[in-house]
């Protein structure tokens, strides 16, 4: 059964800047939709865990989205470690964190044996096969002929 989402999650775990300093402007990494959680603890749980990462500086929401703002500065192997496994155990979109690659991550970072590389890195481009195959049936203004393998061959 899932936890329906509260409207007043992202402000029980509100972030602030302890410093007084706030960056700008922040990145804002968003989840949408803002869940599904799967209890009331889990809920917690996750909202406990961003809390936790050294550069979230502020949770907030818009509607059925959660903000999620990071000081840029703040970022260290290991936040952003915390915040790959976050992305990954929760499910949001992890090709958003790849704004916060900096000089100093991008070895570590940009990992092609790394588990969370194509996750953040890869863009899928479509096939051409598709393409072509679409641009043929429109053009002939019918539906394309599927060919036996015997044919293909």
């Amino acid at each position: 059964m899932l936890c329906q989402h509260s409207p007043l999650a992202a402000e029980r775990y509100d972030v602030r800047p302890t410093s007084g300093e706030i960056e700008n402007p922040l990145p804002t990494l968003i989840r949408r939709p803002d869940g599904p959680y799967y209890s009331q603890g889990d809920e917690r749980a996750f909202f406990e865990w961003l809390k936790r990462i050294p550069c979230v500086t502020k949770l907030g929401g818009e509607g059925e989205e959660l903000h999620i703002h990071v000081a840029r500065s703040k970022v260290t192997l290991s936040s952003l470690r915390e915040l790959i496994a976050a992305f990954r155990r929760y499910g949001v979109s992890m090709q958003q964190l790849a704004q916060l690659e900096t000089a100093t991550n991008r070895k570590w970072f940009r990992d092609p044996s790394a588990y969370w590389y194509r996750s953040v890195f890869s863009r899928s481009k479509p096939s051409k096969k598709i393409l072509q195959t679409t641009s043929r049936a429109r053009k002939n203004g019918k539906k394309p002929e599927r060919r036996s393998r015997a044919a293909r061959a």
